[in-house]
Order: C-alpha cells, then sequence, then structure tokens
C-alpha cells in the first residue's frame, strides 16, 4: 500500500505534467499520517531544484491522492533545498518553469485540475539559493536557517497562495530576520505580498507591495518588473541598513512612510515622510533611477518640502564619506533646514533651494 501510493503519487505527476519526482522511502501510519524520505524534485536540467530530507503530513483521504488530489492537513518540512537557477541562455528561471508545467492553459484533452493543499507548512532548518548564470557579476542570493509556518497553503494549476506566518531566516548580507508574515499570491502575471510585517532585533516595516509582469519581463527583473509598495509605518535601525550600505553610521534609527511606484531601477517614492532618532528630517517626492545597477549611471531628482539636519548628524550618518571631508565651519549653520527641487548624479549637483539656518537663510 505504502509503495502503491508513492508510486501513484509519482507516476502521476510524471505522465500528467513532466514533472521528476523520486521519494526514497515512504513510512505510513494506521492514524492517517505519512512520512516521506530523501524527496528530490529536479528542474530542467536535471539538477536539483527540490529536495527535502524529511517530509512528514496527515492525509485526509488516501482515496483522494489516488485520484490525484493531493490534499493534507499540516506538511512539515525538515532540512530543504530550494534553488532558483537561470541558466545561462534561458530567460526565466527552473522555479518558474517547473511551476509552468501545472498551467492549465496548456494544450490538454482536458484540463489539468491540478490542486494540491495543506492546512498548514511546518519549515525547519531550511535553505534557499537564488542564481543567474546570465549576470555572473551579481552576487549570490541566498536565504538559510529558514524556520516557521505558512497556512491554507494552495497549488492550483500554477498559481500559489498561502498566509505566511512568523518566518525567519538570514539573508546573504547576514541580516537577520525574527518575523516575516505576509498573504501571498503568486500567478504568471503578479505577486502580491499584503499585510506584511518584517522584523528584525532592532527594525519593524508594514507594507502591502505587489510585483506586475508579463514572464518575458523576468530575464530583467530591475529594469522590466513594476512595484507598487505603500509602507504604511517603518522603524529601521542603521544597524541593519549598515549590512547593505557599510559607509552608514549605526547611531541612529528613522521612521518613515511612503508609496513607491515604478520599477526598481526607476522608482518614486511618493509624500516621503522620514525623521530619524537623531532629528534629522526628510519630506517629499523622491525618483530614484539606477538605484541597483549604478554603473548605467544613479540620479536622484526629488522636490523637497523639507529637509532638516545639522554638521554632527551628517558626520554620524556617514563617518566615512562625510565625516572626513565636511568642513569643521559648517558646524556654525548649526540646524539647517531647506526645500526645493534637487538633481543629484555622481558628478552633478543641480539644485534651487531654499535654507534656513541658525544664521540666517539664503536662496541658491
Amino acid at each position: 500500500m505504502q509503495t502503491s501510493l508513492g508510486k501513484t503519487t509519482t507516476n502521476y505527476l510524471h505522465k500528467e505534467f513532466d514533472v521528476a519526482v523520486t521519494i526514497d522511502k515512504v513510512d505510513l501510519s494506521f492514524l492517517g499520517n505519512v512520512q516521506l524520505k530523501d524527496i528530490l524534485i529536479k528542474n530542467h536540467h536535471a539538477d536539483t531544484l527540490i529536495y527535502v530530507q524529511n517530509l512528514t503530513t496527515s492525509i485526509f483521504s488516501y482515496r483522494k491522492i489516488i485520484n490525484s488530489k493531493l490534499e493534507f492537513g499540516q506538511i512539515s518540512l525538515d532540512n530543504f533545498i530550494l534553488n532558483i537557477r537561470i541558466y545561462k541562455g534561458d530567460e526565466d528561471d527552473a522555479l518558474t518553469i517547473f511551476v509552468d508545467k501545472f498551467n492549465d492553459s496548456k494544450v490538454r484533452d482536458k484540463p489539468s485540475g491540478f490542486l494540491l493543499t495543506a492546512t498548514n507548512l511546518k519549515f525547519e532548518n531550511g535553505y534557499v539559493e537564488v542564481v543567474d548564470e546570465n549576470k555572473p557579476e551579481d552576487n549570490l542570493l541566498f536565504f538559510k536557517d529558514i524556520g516557521g509556518t505558512t497556512g491554507n497553503f494552495k497549488v492550483e494549476g500554477p498559481n500559489v497562495y498561502t498566509v505566511i506566518k512568523g518566518l525567519t531566516f538570514i539573508e546573504n548580507h547576514g541580516l537577520e530576520i525574527r518575523n516575516l508574515s505576509s498573504d501571498f499570491t503568486y500567478t504568471r502575471s503578479f505577486m502580491n505580498f499584503y499585510n506584511t510585517v518584517l522584523e528584525t532585533e532592532t527594525s519593524t516595516v508594514l507594507t502591502d507591495f505587489k510585483f506586475t509582469y508579463d514572464r518575458a519581463d523576468f530575464s530583467d527583473f530591475n529594469n522590466k518588473v513594476n512595484i507598487d509598495v505603500d509602507i504604511k509605518e517603518a522603524d529601521i535601525s542603521l544597524v541593519d541598513l549598515k549590512n547593505f550600505y557599510n559607509e552608514l553610521g549605526t547611531d541612529d534609527a528613522i521612521h518613515f512612510s511612503t508609496k513607491i511606484t515604478g520599477k526598481l531601477n526607476d522608482f518614486i517614492t511618493h509624500n516621503l515622510k522620514l525623521t530619524s532618532d537623531k532629528h534629522a528630517i526628510i519630506n517629499g517626492t523622491l525618483n530614484f533611477k539606477n538605484s541597483f545597477n549604478q554603473e548605467n549611471g544613479f540620479s536622484l531628482e526629488g522636490s523637497l518640502t523639507k529637509l532638516a539636519s545639522d554638521y554632527f548628524h551628517l558626520k554620524a550618518l556617514l563617518p566615512n564619506v562625510l565625516g572626513k571631508s565636511l568642513p569643521s565651519y559648517f558646524k556654525k549653520l548649526g540646524r539647517f533646514s531647506t526645500k526645493g527641487d534637487i538633481y543629484l548624479t555622481n558628478n552633478l549637483i543641480n539644485a534651487q533651494l531654499e535654507t534656513t539656518t541658525d544664521l540666517g537663510m539664503f536662496i541658491t
């Protein structure tokens, strides 16, 4: 019976969807629990896409599994690997190509009707790696020590739905995420992360965000995939940001809200309202270009309603960049507040500003 169930499921996936799955061992109990050992799913290059050392679950109905309806209770994944790789010359990553195999729009004698559900997914000791062989200069992106749960998990054709609850992991810059919670949806045209909470030891972000795209856009994600982000509340320590930009100081925290639209290499922060614990203020709308590919020419264009700081805060914010170059007599200006339009590049500042300082005001 155990061998038959395992073969029935893997043979069905292989025959119907051309999915290569092997399961080394199946242990089935009379209480409805099943334990799968050494699950291996290969990608279209016959490399490892997903590996799970140990999967434990409860099955609502053996008959439904025999009829290719994969309905489970809680699924526990222990020691798993997910390898998301874009091979040289490919436009889509291996995971996307894999998920596409369950697409109901494929030409078949009848719709696939593929359905996999679980009341909960429980993760322990997971590892996810993202590699683009077409961009060897990019740093490896990975997430390790993944743990936590998701609820109401459903794969319906090529679409994925779940409620992420308290996911924890360490990302490749060394930042430890202590809680990621979100209502997640993936389809062939969009990804939603609604009601998202992201927490580290010293930072918290509350946000909704959405990616929209055509499938071909993934080959140039930074320039073609549309983003729509509503940051409702963010409290971020510079200790965390220093993981991404080493020139930052650590003796401050920023608090802000904004709506962001555009693409990763051309996005606008609408109605940004930012303050810091050291009394810095940035209010306005800013357009960042080539932030993720600065070799193409970074620029920042903005309309500031208020930017306020002082000499000591600027030195603490960028101790190596400004701390060594900002003239000491700048401190005589005291606290300054400025508003106006700015355009910045690596070798140009074009600004029309009205500035007030402790010594007086100027328009320049």
